[in-house]
């Protein structure tokens, strides 16, 4: 996909923080595969950021296809704006 310009909003700017909740998150995840503990709090944490990240990439996505108006939360909602062969790409990949 060939990004277009957004004159409202930043794309790069909402990959690199997207790409740094990710980063976070999986401090986490790595921290419970070396020692299979993870406290209660260090779980949210990480379930945290990686809903942010998740977040900012759909966002982003979005942003690169023209979509002018980004607004909510809700992942699912997020994803469904995306076009059809964005859908089929994530949905390949993942």
């Amino acid at each position: 996909m060939k990004a277009q310009k957004s004159e409202k909003y930043d794309y790069i700017t909402a990959l690199a923080s997207a790409r740094k909740f990710h980063d976070v998150g999986k401090q986490y995840l790595d921290q419970w595969a070396k020692t299979g503990h993870l406290s209660a709090t260090d779980a949210f944490v990480s379930a945290t950021n990686y809903g942010l990240a998740l977040e900012l990439y759909l966002k982003s996505l979005l942003i690169m296809e023209g979509t002018t108006e980004i607004k909510g939360h809700h992942l699912d909602i997020l994803f469904e704006k995306l076009s059809d062969d964005t859908k089929r790409e994530i949905t390949k990949a993942y």
